[in-house]
């Protein structure tokens, strides 16, 4: 069976540089399960398209992911994708950086490679974002690269996974640790990337800070703190952006609801705060946008996993709703994602 989710998505440039949207398209074989559209319904099943397939080719030493941060696979327009991980010991320093890319029926294109060319000591916690053109950019933290323990670095790659200039260094703080970076790209490559630091706390916590690009990598702007309560300590943040650039971010905090609230913040294309801060839940979040900025935030916490429906303007859809209530033990590492009709899974 096929679907035509979306239509063909291919940017152009305006005379003030910014792309314009062109219809886009999805295929997708297989059964396709209608889960909930911004209100309480469940996803009932699924038909997997195909076997489980193993990522990594190289396999001595530990090949994995964070459980604590980082969106680990993105998705382009037509459906190719890419899966970033860490690798220990296969670039001879610790851990690396390497992704594998995927066409969307699941063929791999070409092997493994390494992200990150800075190899001494251990990079870690990849996280990664895609334009509609398969385009994308991975960031990581890298241990002593900055000067002083952890810093949050960055590459671009176009869709044929060549590297677009070098990688470069997203925080301007170097002292402490730079650490539990996210990304998030629109349609046109423009992208923001989150991170924990210490940089505005002088009593030895921590805040969320981002950092905004223009599809052509160049800094829109320095670090700017997202949460605006400062007591006690912000971090575990994720981030998701629209097809026009608009974004939100969210978090964990050392406020009730606790012992560690959720809460986030909406931003404007330009990177203008709308709005205030606003609570969520409990525990540590995952948040997905449709490109015409409906969001869903995910929390998981003490084996209680919820998600919790918003629209574009930020106004919440119905109450959170239950997913896994299974309580004795913990539930780590929700995510969610979200398509164009507000669908998400």
């Amino acid at each position: 069976m096929s679907f035509d989710w979306l239509q063909n998505l291919r940017p152009s440039s305006t005379s003030s540089g910014r792309k314009l949207r062109k219809p886009r398209s999805h295929r997708m074989t297989g059964a396709l399960v209608q889960a909930a559209k911004l209100e309480p319904r469940v996803l009932l099943s699924a038909m997997p398209i195909g076997p489980e397939f193993q990522v990594n080719t190289f396999t001595t030493g530990a090949q994995g992911t964070n459980t604590e941060t980082g969106r680990r696979l993105a998705m382009d327009a037509a459906g190719n994708f890419v899966v970033v991980w860490s690798s220990n010991g296969q670039d001879g320093s610790g851990a690396g950086i390497y992704a594998q890319r995927y066409d969307a029926d699941g063929v791999a294109l070409g092997g493994e490679f390494q992200v990150n060319t800075y190899t001494t000591n251990n990079q870690l916690r990849a996280s990664v974002a895609m334009d509609a053109d398969g385009d994308f950019v991975v960031t990581w933290e890298s241990f002593g690269q900055d000067g002083d323990f952890y810093g949050v670095y960055a590459q671009r790659f176009d869709a044929a996974a060549v590297a677009q200039g070098t990688e470069f260094q997203v925080n301007d703080y170097t002292t402490g640790f730079q650490y539990q970076s996210q990304v998030a790209m629109d349609d046109a490559g423009n992208f923001v990337v989150t991170w924990t630091s210490g940089e505005f706390d002088v009593n030895g916590f921590t805040d969320v800070l981002a950092r905004r690009y223009d599809a052509d990598g160049t800094a829109l702007g320095g670090a700017f703190r997202v949460n605006t309560y400062t007591t006690n300590t912000q971090w575990y943040s994720t981030v998701a952006m629209d097809a026009d650039g608009d974004f939100v971010i969210a978090w964990q905090t050392e406020r009730a609801p606790g012992p560690y609230g959720v809460y986030a913040q909406r931003y404007t294309s330009a990177g203008t705060a709308v709005g205030s801060e606003f609570g969520v839940s409990s525990g540590r979040p995952k948040v997905a946008m449709s490109s015409s900025g409906d969001f869903v935030i995910v929390t998981e916490a003490l084996g209680n996993v919820v998600v919790r429906p918003y629209s574009a303007n930020g106004t919440p859809q119905g109450a959170a709703i239950p997913v896994e209530t299974f309580s004795l033990g913990s539930d780590f590492d929700a995510d969610v994602a979200i398509n164009d009709d507000g669908s998400f899974v």
